[in-house]
């Protein structure tokens, strides 16, 4: 048996809308969008996979190799250059590179503080992303530093489409995923109806309930041992 012995393939988004379509029956074999149909198409696109963020984080999306180094008597660090989308652990890391999980404090929370700058061994963070700034702050404040670190691990963002001929930000695992999440969000926008229609959103479904049960981390449970009486 003669195999490719290749694994890259993938989609751009303009072959993702082009699938889409097809599924719809706006396109046929071999058909390609129209400019009009393609701009609609990659707009609902775009709101798909920043919509996806909101059922995430997906296992494609969480980056554990954050860290910033702290400064004496800082609270505040900024993260524009990462962005995350949520914190999903801190840990403070001490010089001899021991780790400590940090607790989440809530925005009121952390305003109520009576002393923001109060010294210590940073054991408290809050993470304040509003969509234009990116901001960690940490309580207490380190009143010296050498080597420690906070360490943290998060949710990144999906990235942008910036025209159709970039590929899409997920796992080719997930590509008929989004196809048909696509397609059947454009259900109202073609006007599909009937057998078809109901097709597109019975497929996106199953799709979608594969790839939630593919995006998850193999867990260990301890079962009881069972006793019997006889």
């Amino acid at each position: 048996m003669v195999t490719s012995n290749s694994t890259d393939f993938t989609l751009t988004a303009a072959q993702v809308v082009n699938f889409a379509l097809k599924k719809l029956g706006v396109l046929e074999a071999g058909g390609a969008a129209s400019p009009e149909d393609a701009d609609d198409a990659l707009e609902e696109l775009e709101m798909l996979l920043k919509g996806m963020a909101k059922k995430g984080p997906y296992i494609f999306t969480v980056q554990t190799n954050g860290s910033v180094a702290l400064v004496a008597d800082t609270a505040a660090y900024a993260l524009t250059a990462l962005k995350p989308l949520r914190m999903l652990e801190v840990r403070y890391s001490d010089t001899n590179l021991r780790e400590i999980e940090m607790t989440q404090l809530t925005r009121t929370e952390y305003w109520n503080l009576p002393i923001k700058t109060s010294r210590g061994v940073p054991t408290n963070y809050w993470y304040d992303s509003d969509g234009s700034s990116y901001t960690l702050y940490v309580w207490p404040v380190a009143a010296s530093v050498t080597t420690e670190t906070v360490k943290f691990t998060y949710q990144r963002k999906i990235e942008d489409i910036d025209n159709l001929a970039n590929n899409i930000d997920i796992p080719d695992e997930w590509l008929d995923t989004v196809g048909y999440r696509l397609a059947r969000r454009l259900i109202p926008t073609f006007g599909v109806k009937g057998e078809r229609a109901q097709d597109i959103r019975a497929m996106d479904a199953e799709l979608w309930q594969e790839a939630m049960d593919y995006d998850r981390e193999p867990l260990i449970t301890m079962v009881p041992e069972r006793r019997y009486a006889w």
